[in-house]
């Protein structure tokens, strides 16, 4: 499996503890993808089965949508796991006026457009049933690959469309973009793809919050059980050379 480490994603290997540990301790090779020489992820991908993309902060190329699109056509399995954008102004003073919050897209955006998958804009809230904080909000799995039975704690997640709902907030719910209370899909599954919408639950501080861990125990256990065609996304003939993914000590 390889983690995205190359479009500014603020991640390392300290904080994906939970993800990369369970994978390593099932005897599964992880590495971060870090850059190519060639400028692009294909080389990279024809050495995987599973690729990992967490809050990108830079865009994706074509070539390397393009690649990703091929990957997961000959069976590798994608997780794009993102938030929005940090909001100024976002308190609870401001819901219960009235005030409009503005979102930006982020480069998540056009590469989870590719495969049939929309990132909502404006987060999730609950002012009626919330873990400790009103932006901390409950959440339950849904789909016979997921727990049904747990209570997963999202935090600022945004909602997530196209595909199959995995994981949907209780219908208390609001999103601050249009404040309509209702149960939100925050991950959801469209193919060889899982799309979730909060980030944080695959990072130290909350993958062990409330019954978090079942959840990204099931994303997991989706990652390593596709059937990915080798040697895929074929490798062009102006290709040379190998892409740089760097393995986890």
């Amino acid at each position: 499996m390889v983690i995205d480490a190359a479009h500014s994603n603020g991640i390392d290997r300290a904080s994906l503890d939970p993800i990369v540990s369970a994978l390593t301790e099932a005897g599964h090779e992880v590495s971060f993808y870090r850059g190519s020489a060639l400028g692009s992820v294909n080389a990279t991908l024809r050495q995987a089965d599973a690729f990992v993309v967490i809050s990108p902060g830079t865009a994706y190329s074509a070539e390397d949508r393009a690649g990703l699109n091929a990957f997961v056509d000959a069976g590798g399995r994608v997780l794009l796991a993102g938030e929005p954008t940090t909001q100024t102004g976002g308190t609870l003073t401001s819901l219960l006026l009235g005030s409009t919050q503005v979102t930006s897209s982020t480069p998540l955006t056009g590469l989870a457009a590719s495969f049939g998958v929309a990132y909502g804009d404006g987060y999730v809230y609950d002012l009626e049933r919330y873990d400790l904080n009103y932006r901390n909000v409950y959440a339950t799995p849904s789909g016979s690959e997921f727990p049904s039975e747990t209570n997963v704690t999202v935090h600022e997640a945004v909602p997530v469309r196209g595909g199959t709902p995995v994981l949907e907030t209780v219908d208390t719910a609001k999103v601050s973009s249009d404040r309509e209370a209702a149960s939100y899909p925050v991950a959801t599954r469209n193919g060889d793809v899982l799309a979730v919408g909060d980030a944080s639950l695959f990072d130290t501080e909350w993958a062990h919050r409330n019954d978090n861990e079942e959840f990204v125990g099931a994303a997991i256990e989706f990652l390593v059980s596709g059937e990915k065609t080798p040697g895929a996304p074929t490798q062009p003939q102006s290709s040379q050379g190998p892409g740089t993914p760097t393995a986890m000590p």
